[in-house]
C-alpha cells in the first residue's frame, strides 16, 4: 500500500510541478510575490518525485496524498495561476490581495 501511494503522490507532485513550470501569463500583469509563491510550490512539488525515484522519500499517509491532489485540481481549475486559488467571487479575501498586490506600482505612487 505504501509503495503505491508513494507512486500516487510523486505523480500527482509531478504534475503540480509540470503545471506550474508551464504556466503562460498571457499579458497579465507580473506580481512578484504571487511568482515567489508559485517557484516554491513548483520547487517543493518537484522534489517529491525525484525523492521517490532515489529511495529518499518517507512513505506519505493518505492525508498528504489528498491534500496535494486538492492542490492540483485547484491549479488546474485556475489554469495554473497561483493568485486565482485564492480568490473568491463573493469578496476579495486578504491572501488574494497579498498575492495580487503590485509593489513597483505602489512605489511609483509614494514617490510621484
Amino acid at each position: 500500500m505504501t509503495t503505491a501511494l508513494t507512486a500516487l503522490d510523486a505523480a500527482i507532485c509531478a504534475a503540480l510541478c509540470l503545471r506550474l513550470v508551464f504556466y503562460r501569463r498571457r499579458g497579465s500583469q507580473f506580481r512578484p510575490v504571487a511568482s515567489l509563491v508559485a517557484y516554491l510550490i513548483t520547487i517543493a512539488a518537484g522534489a517529491v518525485p525525484l525523492l521517490a525515484l532515489l529511495g529518499h522519500l518517507p512513505p506519505p499517509d493518505a492525508a498528504t496524498v489528498f491534500l496535494h491532489f486538492v492542490l492540483l485540481v485547484a491549479l488546474l481549475a485556475a489554469r495554473g495561476n497561483v493568485v486565482e486559488i485564492f480568490h473568491t467571487a463573493d469578496y476579495d479575501n486578504c491572501i488574494h490581495r497579498w498575492l495580487k498586490r503590485d509593489r513597483r506600482h505602489e512605489r511609483k505612487i509614494t514617490q510621484g
